[in-house]
């Protein structure tokens, strides 16, 4: 009878330990979450011989591009200006150091702007470690704490921009280490769960 209650107690013990949510467990699911690294993302450049840019698109996009010109990424060149509603054309192309980063030969016609819209690598995203993991066992969830490496591209200048993200695109830097809080649902048969995993920029 002891050894009976031994045993289960040993086994007990032990579904306890394998429930646990430890770093290493996590860090296990969040390489499944993710599949294949790095994670690749690109952004769309407008290109063309006279790309309308309108008063609130240059506004937001006149720093971008100027910085991939001054990065020797692309030719850019005033073309004229219409003073009724404040539209500014520009010829915009490709150098050869810029064409680098196509990661798609195909290209999407935008006769909005007179121009067309070709695919550049802005950035890969890499996981590093766990950081922290916070349990909130009454609720069946927890929330870890991870890092993520991120490796950006010139091109990245142009990521969010019709998104709003301007001001969280200029805060990240090429090698930055990104911490993003990921939640886990304990599920009662399969255990412990990551959520899908979205970065936001």
């Amino acid at each position: 009878m002891k050894k009976i209650l031994a045993f289960l107690t040993i086994g007990l013990l032990l579904g306890a330990c394998s429930d646990k949510l430890t770093s290493s467990k996590a860090e296990k699911l969040i390489q499944e979450s993710l599949g294949k690294e790095p994670i690749e993302d690109n952004v769309e450049i407008k290109i063309g011989e006279e790309v309308r840019f309108s008063y609130y698109d240059f506004i937001a996009e006149e720093r971008p591009y100027n910085k991939l010109k001054e990065d020797g990424m692309i030719e850019m060149t005033f073309i004229r200006e219409k003073p009724w509603d404040d539209d500014k054309y520009y010829s915009v192309q490709l150098t050869d150091k810029g064409k680098e980063y196509l990661t798609n030969l195909e290209v999407r016609e935008d006769k909005y702007n007179n121009c067309k819209l070709y695919t550049m690598k802005s950035h890969s995203i890499r996981f590093n470690k766990v950081e922290e993991i916070h349990l909130i066992p009454e609720r069946n969830i927890a929330y870890v704490k991870a890092s993520f490496k991120i490796d950006t591209t010139p091109f990245f200048v142009l990521k969010g921009l019709n998104k709003g993200l301007t001001s969280e695109r200029e805060h990240i830097e090429n090698g930055l280490v990104y911490k993003y809080n990921i939640p886990f649902t304990k599920l009662e048969e399969k255990g412990w769960k990551v959520e899908p995993i979205h970065f936001y920029f």
